[in-house]
């Protein structure tokens, strides 16, 4: 199983407001919405928060598939079919129904799938009386809602609990983010779907085939997949770029590991050294995948700035190397929440500090250092002046930390404050009556 239950699928053609019914039922927008047709490719995730289930925003269905992109988008939403428990066919009650989307009504009632006929776009009354001209007689009574106003919407809602069998909620809370990165075209669903044992996220020879967030339920890492739309040097030029940017940069905040993805003939570029960046800025544990190891061609330097993390080599297409990951993470989750004895940290530094200028306008004096917190490790130092620290201490102070401890692939957080001056005032205050006791 690499989606969570219960599960409900959204269907219907392109421009119906599936996108905008999941972001609203779930209240937070993960799908990309537009006016412009055909904008979701993959199966888009929602939970449902406090209702208990969970809803994939699919595809627009499209009579007769004319690229091989389309064909493979129509196959991946037609193989849901076998994972939901619940269908929501969604018709535009603006418009007359279509014969395909007659069809499509037929294909559920012979599959003998649940399912409920939502006719969205009934921003009132009036709307909703013609519609009944345009969607005509139907099998059974449809819903009618208006996702850009929420008619409707609490209803819907009731009738879909109603429909759901009494299955336990897989909540994932508590779960691990595992985030697959990296520039448009490395192979990142591919090995996306070779990890999931299935194809989930559409892959392609065309550049940018992932738009929105894609993700599953990895369970041998027992946490979420997350595959996300490459990160292109150059700026979006579209709106749907804008957003699906947006989105990833959103999974690079989030996620607990993250898995870059370069192009060995390539090797690390720029726009790989940004991620990266990126997510060590964001805190997350990474490790550096060499794709396409099957043509023969390794990476084997790290630009300075990330020696401290490993690169593996894999492939999305044989399988290659892929087994490996499940340890790779599990070690780099255990290394990310590793507690430091104070005495340790302390003892290293202050081997590491003797070569700091001990004179001068640059001199500064480390007093002792503690961890605040893990995951990942956050160290505060205390010295004589804060302003006087700068990055060439920090990567001595980082490198003296690693040398002992296991922190491969593992950002360390540091925190420099001064030391709390002593109250003197206090102090001679204290004196004092000590010497009038003494007195008496």
């Amino acid at each position: 199983m690499s989606r969570p239950k219960p599960l409900v699928a959204l269907l219907g053609v392109p421009n119906v407001g599936k996108s905008t019914i999941a972001n609203k039922l779930s209240k937070n927008r993960k799908s990309i919405t537009s006016s412009e047709p055909g904008i979701t490719r993959d199966a888009v995730l929602h939970k449902v928060s406090g209702e208990g289930f969970w809803i994939v925003d699919t595809a627009g269905y499209q009579e007769g598939p004319k690229t091989e992109l389309d064909k493979k988008i129509l196959s991946l939403t037609e193989s849901l079919k076998e994972e939901c428990e619940l269908f929501l066919l969604v018709l535009d009650g603006k418009r007359a129904i279509t014969s395909y989307e007659k069809k499509l009504i037929k294909t559920l009632e012979i599959s003998d799938s649940d399912y409920i006929i939502v006719v969205n776009k009934i921003d009132d009354e009036q709307v909703k009386a013609e519609s009944w001209n345009n969607i005509g007689p139907l099998p059974s009574k449809p819903l009618f809602i208006s996702s850009q106003t929420n008619y409707g919407l609490r209803d819907l809602l009731k009738e879909i609990k109603r429909f759901l069998p009494k299955v336990d909620f897989d909540d994932l809370n508590g779960l691990k983010s595992i985030g697959i990165f990296g520039r448009p075209g490395v192979g990142k669903s591919t090995l996306f779907n070779n990890i999931m044992k299935q194809e989930i996220s559409v892959t392609s020879h065309e550049n940018n085939t992932t738009r929105d967030i894609v993700e599953g339920l990895w369970q041998e890492c027992n946490a979420v997949l997350v595959d996300t739309g490459g990160m292109n040097k150059r700026r979006p030029k579209s709106n749907v770029e804008v957003y699906s940017r947006r989105r990833t940069i959103s999974a690079i905040n989030n996620v607990d590991v993250g898995l870059v993805m370069v192009d060995p003939q390539e090797g690390i570029t720029r726009q790989d050294c940004r991620i990266i960046g990126d997510l060590i800025e964001a805190g997350a544990a990474l490790m550096i995948l060499a794709g396409k190891s099957d043509l023969g061609i390794e990476v084997e330097e790290v630009p300075s700035f990330c020696r401290f993390v490993e690169i593996h080599n894999i492939s999305g297409k044989t399988g290659e190397g892929v087994n490996d990951l499940v340890t790779i993470i599990g070690d780099l989750l255990t290394r990310k929440s590793i507690q430091m004895q104070t005495a340790t940290i302390n003892k290293i530094f202050q081997d590491v500090t003797i070569s700091w200028p001990q004179t001068g306008n640059r001199a500064c004096k480390h007093f002792y250092s503690v961890q605040t917190g893990n995951s990942p490790p956050r160290i505060r130092l205390f010295v004589s002046d804060s302003e006087k620290i700068d990055s060439n201490h920090i990567r001595s102070l980082e490198t003296g930390l690693r040398r002992f401890f296991p922190l491969s692939g593992v950002p360390i957080k540091f925190e420099i404050s001064n030391r709390p001056k002593k109250d003197f005032s206090k102090t001679k205050e204290n004196l004092n009556k000590k010497e009038k006791i003494k007195g008496v």
